[in-house]
């Protein structure tokens, strides 16, 4: 049986998980007494649905993350791995300082609209340094050098080079 009782001017809530052990939480000061029973039917709930952890307990991202990865690392190739590990750090680390209860949908949306318009403007940062040159009409006419059987030679598109069968 839960309830919520009143200590210095704070709601507290104290009730049994579904392991029996005794879980007590004061709400921050301000929180009025509908709010206090609400977050009481919430943890009602994941304690009838076996789901309850007390906040204190509950692991950050970046040890989830990490424990994982150890879990996975045995069923990859290691350059795969490699991979992995870059994507992982690389990517997922603004996660790491959260609760892992703490993160919702709306939070890892966010996430990932954060993550494409990062990925849109390095396309086009990169479009941008990869335009060529434009060509002379000197450097258009030269003929390219080509390497053939450790010669060096130019290269003429009509020859045949033995290259056919």
């Amino acid at each position: 049986m839960a309830c919520i009782t009143k200590r210095r001017g704070r709601y507290v809530i104290d009730c049994y998980d579904q392991h029996g052990r005794r879980y007590r939480k004061t709400l921050k000061k301000g929180i009025t007494k509908d709010n206090a029973r609400k977050v009481l039917r919430e943890t009602e709930d994941r304690i009838s649905r076996r789901t309850f952890m007390p906040e204190k307990k509950m692991p950050l991202f970046s040890e989830v993350r990490k424990k994982w990865f150890e879990h996975k690392k045995q069923y990859l190739r290691e350059t795969t791995q490699e991979v992995y590990e870059f994507n992982l750090n690389t990517h997922l680390k603004d996660l790491d300082d959260f609760r892992i209860s703490e993160i919702t949908t709306a939070d890892i949306e966010r996430f990932i609209t954060k993550l494409q318009n990062k990925a849109r403007s390095t396309r086009r940062r990169k479009r941008k340094d990869q335009n060529e040159p434009e060509q002379t009409k000197e450097s258009a006419q030269e003929p390219k050098k080509i390497a053939l059987n450790g010669q060096e030679g130019h290269y003429d598109p009509g020859a045949d080079h033995g290259l056919r069968g």
